[in-house]
């Protein structure tokens, strides 16, 4: 007879797994509940399950203890749903019962093993895909179609915990570092998921932490204003009072109350920080010299994130208070590494990617690694391989760029029309019908600032070398091109399933032509000013 800890490592196949503790908050007289942390070779799927352990070495199945054991197996399901303790496994070493026909839930994320799964002797398996486990979790996703309560990709809305991919590095030097960290990235790049990831972990790691997410605020009063609901009522009171009092900024007041009680740093997290810099436009100083102070005496630290030019001027002037405020991290495309762990590594605990770099090649080449998009993809195949009799990923990329392409265009919106100019845009349809004209793949076309001058001159656009530097510069930032990996000079298109998606509802010609005869009448020169732009 075999204990419960034989059982979990025998449901994960790992001889020496351990990671598990005593769930205590649930009473059972019969089974035994754990919490369990997966290992690190499940990425891809939710680090914290919930084991609930039937062991013929605790209790004789005899018909009135059957009984029992069904009302209790159903009271540990409404439970762990209204306590979110889940997934749910359970697992019974007891031969003649079948828990799952009468306790099997509607939820996707409720599992259910017997010992007829779990081998008398087993060894590792050779891919995660094999281990019981998730055998066992294929099968029930395949047949309740309920595949989308274990999706790892969330391309609507910010990723955070086992749903948080790649950027390690931009992360880890958040995390280690002690100083304050300006991330520079357009929208829809995945500044806030780094930064919602930031916070989970600096509060997990005992750090005070404060998220302000400031897109829809208007003045630096405002963020003020969400500190102050941070603070209990008493302490509100007392900064605001202190503030009237002693004649000190309010700012500084409501930190300090933060930090009274703090043996450790306190994190302060301002996302899309360059919308408030963008609408108020009082002294700088006023608001970021308070931080600086206090930044400076090592209670508080920085996070914020922006794009506008506003915040890179201020940046960049030797005057203001941000120069020298913090390190400045730009966030651009996924690399490979990030793109393996976002696509592959959770689609191969699944099912098989029989050749990963052609994979990854094919994807870069006909999607592109801006993270919107390959949320998007992975979300696309996630939700239809489960449902399909065909399980080649290979097939379903190929649906998507055929008959499914439509499914991007929240994608292709949130990049292409909402983020571009219209002098961006026309450079974006110009290379990629080039391209498309000369027979080659859509990155093939070069951009330099040498072309690009010759563009803005037929618009009668003058420009100089620095103004074109910096115009490619930027435009890199924003996910349409990217820097060629050899030569820094020259751009390339970055994401050409945008074009792919406007060729489908498009014509493209037409939408050329139509920019030719208004970029003249809006753009006169190339200097970066994006007095509307968001981020």
């Amino acid at each position: 007879m075999i204990d419960d800890l034989q059982l979990i490592r025998a449901s994960l196949a790992d001889v020496s797994f351990d990671n598990l503790v005593a769930e205590t908050s649930i009473e059972s007289n019969h089974f035994k509940l754990y919490e369990v942390k997966l290992p690190e070779y499940f990425k891809g799927l939710p680090e914290k399950w919930f084991f609930a352990i039937l062991s013929l070495h605790r209790v004789a199945l005899d018909p009135l203890n059957y009984a029992e054991i069904i009302v209790e197996g159903k009271r540990i399901i409404d439970t762990c749903k209204k306590q979110e303790k889940l997934p749910l496994v359970f697992i019974t070493d007891a031969l003649s019962q079948n828990l799952e026909q009468v306790l099997d839930d509607t939820r996707g994320d409720i599992f259910f093993m017997d010992r007829t799964q779990l081998p008398d002797e087993f060894r590792e398996k050779s891919h995660v895909r094999d281990v019981p486990l998730i055998t066992v979790a294929r099968k029930k996703l395949q047949r309740k179609n309920t595949s989308h309560l274990l999706n790892p990709y969330s391309p609507n809305m910010p990723a955070g915990g086992w749903r948080f991919f790649g950027r390690r590095y931009v992360l880890n030097h958040i995390l280690q570092s002690s100083s304050n960290c300006l991330i520079l990235g357009s929208r829809r790049i995945g500044k806030t998921s780094i930064l919602f990831e930031a916070f989970r972990q600096l509060s997990a790691a005992g750090y005070s932490a404060h998220y302000v997410g400031v897109q829809s605020l208007r003045s630096y009063g405002e963020i003020v204003e969400a500190f102050i609901r941070e603070l209990s009522p008493r302490d509100a009171y007392q900064a605001q009072r202190e503030s009237q009092q002693l004649g000190t900024n309010l700012l500084s007041s409501v930190i300090n109350r933060l930090t009274k009680d703090e043996k450790k740093q306190i994190v302060i997290i301002l996302d899309e920080l360059g919308n408030v810099m963008q609408r108020d436009h009082r002294n700088p100083w006023l608001f970021f010299g308070v931080l600086r102070d206090l930044s400076h005496t090592g209670k508080v630290r920085v996070l914020a994130s922006a794009f506008q030019e506003v915040f890179l001027q201020t940046y960049n002037d030797a005057s203001s208070p941000l120069n020298n405020f913090g390190s400045r991290i730009e966030v651009g495309l996924f690399s490979k590494v990030d793109v393996e762990e976002l696509i592959i590594d959770p689609l191969s605990i699944w099912y098989e990617i029989e050749d990963k770099d052609q994979l990854l090649l094919h994807i870069q080449s006909k999607f592109g690694f801006h993270p919107v998009v390959l949320q998007h993809l992975g979300d696309y195949i996630f939700s239809k391989i489960f449902l399909s009799s065909d399980k080649n990923i290979m097939t379903h990329i190929e649906n998507a760029l055929g008959q499914d392409i439509r499914y991007f265009s929240q994608a292709c919106q949130d990049i292409f029309t909402t983020n571009h100019s219209l002098l961006e845009k026309y450079l974006f349809l110009k290379c990629c019908s080039e391209a498309r004209e000369a027979a080659r793949e859509l990155s093939a076309v070069e951009m330099t600032q040498g072309s690009l001058k010759n563009t803005l001159l037929a618009f009668d656009i003058l420009s100089t070398l620095e103004e074109r530097n910096y115009f490619l510069y930027r435009l890199g930032l924003k996910g349409l091109f990217c820097q060629d990996e050899s030569n820094a000079l020259i751009f390339r298109v970055a994401t050409p399933i945008v074009y792919y998606y406007l060729i489908s509802c498009n014509n493209i010609q037409e939408m050329m032509l139509d920019y030719e005869l208004e970029i003249p009448n809006v753009i006169k020169d190339i200097k970066i000013t994006y007095q509307h732009e968001g981020s």
